[in-house]
């Protein structure tokens, strides 16, 4: 129960930020002074020149002069608010310092009191008492006693874990308060023409310059640049004589880039995929030629590229993540996390699953992400999606990898009780558990943020399923801040999914609430009565997205008490109507023996939890409707 010091997050120093606002501050100074003595020695042109019905030239640089003097102010703005943020960061530092340092005493005393269980333990047990002497009652107070202070520096390592909780949350909150701040300063940004009419500049419209986009959007817009530079760069990395080294080191000084290529339009890296690599993909195929160098040297990037095969991005992750476990330096939270996606994809005596596929890997901020899926996506009639709430991340998904093969497993055995057959080829599905966004904590649930940058990976990781498999059925379970993140996902994208499932929703925004309701995609949705974190999390006049989506007409409402679910009338005639659980409060999983009822309580996605049950009922009946 050690506590481990990578929990602590880390917190940019008052130093740095104060400078940063220097640094803005000094810009302002200079780029308003700059395009001043400009004007000013343009104005000076008349001294010279006079040139007949060129009056209006002379002052052609005083809209510049005042645009750069107003971007100098907002400047000056920014580093007020940086200057009045700064202490907080500095608070936060000296608060890590003490953490860090209780760290060290508490595992040093957790440390002692364990060797003291021990040693007394042993002494008691091995010990040559007689039998009720006076010297076996003494080993037994020992061992008493130190199993008394082992459980009080137990106490005390679960009372600091706490603070770094509350700690983490404060340097998440400090964070966003500063963006925020710095988000609401503006001037200066404005573009105009000669004759005094606003324009579009070519870094506002993402595009050629000139071409018209005003009806674009701006996320449109900014797909469409990313695509541009990942694709660029692709061609770049197989160009003819390419060295292995060249790109690698290229790929350490860019962390960021394997990340960023999931954001990639999959239609277009499909076309380049299958430019450099031919249209068929056999069993075994091998890359070879230019292709070949990549993959070997950074198969990170081709991994996580959406639009390709299945079997290609699985081939390519699972070797970047033997490369990642390889590292020495790798830290302790960092590699458990990453060992939860290697154990879902061996079985016990750690050999590959055959019908497992690694679907992304990447750092993001340092913090890995990834999906999986049980069954080929670019194959299932079905492809179902499992995403997480707050406070998740790769280190619970383990559950999660286990529920994934639950539904898989539940929905056939339906299907094949209904007259289906998924052994005979005629149906197939592929559950995937999708881990690539952040979904923060219980501090930023409120907030739409998260869900908008989740949702856009969410959208092109889907994009890629339906450019490989046009033909699949498409549904997507949603727990807690998960819900807010697939609902502004299904909003902007009107085909990314044929059903959706919402369990313990955090609320949806207004607006996706309304895009949806025009949609063709069905939606079903329960919440546990005692579930009150979900509540807080569309909670009016202070969330984003205060819509239960319970509440919205086109929503079938599921239940999450206690009873039995109506499956239907099998092949043979018979009603299937299991009986399900309630489900206790907000968690995905946790299903606890009632001897232990103070560890957790039944979550959503228990394989025993009526709310799990009424998922898969609804899923098999999409894909019996549908096929």
């Amino acid at each position: 129960m050690a506590v481990d010091p990578a929990s602590v997050y880390q917190v940019v120093s008052q130093g740095a930020v104060e400078s940063l606002g220097d640094e803005l501050q000094t810009i302002g100074i200079d780029a308003s002074n700059a395009v001043a003595t400009a004007n000013s020695h343009w104005k000076n042109l008349t001294d010279w020149f006079q040139v007949t019905g060129a009056e209006g030239v002379y002052q052609m640089l005083e809209r510049p002069a005042a645009d750069a003097l107003a971007l100098s102010e907002a400047l000056m703005e920014a580093r007020q608010q940086i200057v009045l943020t700064a202490p907080v960061f500095g608070t936060l530092q000296t608060k890590r310092e003490e953490l860090l340092s209780r760290i060290d005493e508490v595992n040093a005393a957790l440390s002692a009191a364990s060797a003291s269980v021990t040693s007394t333990s042993s002494a008691l047990t091995y010990g040559d008492f007689e039998s009720g002497s006076s010297a076996q009652a003494e080993a037994q107070r020992k061992a008493d006693a130190a199993e008394a202070a082992l459980s009080a520096r137990q106490d005390e390592a679960r009372r600091l874990k706490e603070d770094i909780a509350r700690f983490n949350a404060d340097v998440v909150s400090a964070e966003d308060e500063l963006a925020s701040a710095l988000g609401r300063v503006s001037g200066g940004t404005d573009v105009y023409r000669v004759d005094g009419k606003p324009m579009s500049s070519e870094l506002a419209q993402w595009g050629a310059y000139g071409s018209d986009m005003d009806d674009i959007p701006m996320s449109e817009r900014l797909r469409k640049a990313l695509t541009d530079e990942v694709e660029r760069r692709l061609d770049w990395f197989v160009a003819e004589g390419r060295s292995s080294k060249e790109i690698s080191d290229w790929i350490a000084a860019h962390s960021g880039f394997i990340a960023a290529v999931g954001l990639a339009d999959p239609a277009r890296v499909s076309r380049w995929f299958e430019g450099v690599a031919g249209t068929e993909f056999p069993s075994g195929w091998q890359p070879t030629g230019e292709l070949a160098v990549l993959m070997a040297a950074a198969p990170g990037v081709i991994g996580n590229l959406n639009g390709i095969p299945a079997r290609v991005k699985d081939t390519d992750n699972y070797r970047y993540l033997q490369q990642l476990l390889d590292q020495d330096d790798l830290d302790g939270g960092t590699r458990d996390r990453l060992e939860q996606v290697y154990n879902a994809l061996v079985d016990d005596n750690g050999k590959r699953r055959g019908d497992v596929f690694l679907l992304s890997l990447f750092q993001d901020l340092n913090e890995p992400r990834a999906a999986v899926s049980y069954g080929d996506i670019d194959r299932a009639d079905l492809v179902l999606t499992l995403t997480h709430g707050i406070r998740t991340d790769l280190e619970q998904f383990g559950d999660w990898s286990g529920t994934a093969r639950e539904v898989r497993r539940e929905v056939n055995t339906e299907l094949e009780r209904r007259g289906y057959s998924a052994a005979d080829g005629r149906i197939s599905i592929a559950t995937v558990v999708w881990f690539e966004y952040d979904s923060k904590g219980a501090t930023a649930v409120q907030g739409s943020i998260h869900a908008e940058a989740g949702a856009a990976r969410y959208a092109q990781f889907m994009g890629g399923v339906s450019q490989r498999n046009p033909d699949s059925i498409t549904a997507g379970w949603f727990h807690s801040y998960g819900t807010t993140m697939g609902a502004q996902a299904q909003g902007r994208h009107p085909e990314l999914l044929d059903q959706m499932y919402t369990v313990g929703s955090a609320g949806w925004t207004e607006d996706a609430a309304a895009a949806i309701g025009q949609q063709n995609v069905e939606v079903n949705s329960t919440a546990a009565g005692r579930d009150w974190t979900a509540w807080a999390g569309r909670s009016p006049g202070i969330s984003s997205h205060p819509i239960n989506p319970i509440d919205l007409d086109y929503v079938t409402e599921l239940s999450s008490e206690t009873g039995t679910v109506d499956f239907g009338i099998g092949a043979d005639g018979k009603v299937r109507a299991p009986q399900g659980e309630q489900t206790e409060g907000h968690g995905s999983h946790h299903h606890t023996p009632w001897y232990e009822f103070w560890r957790g309580q039944r979550g959503y996605l228990d394989t025993d939890a009526r709310s799990f049950l009424e998922g898969v009922d609804q899923a098999a009946d999409l894909l019996k409707e549908t096929k």
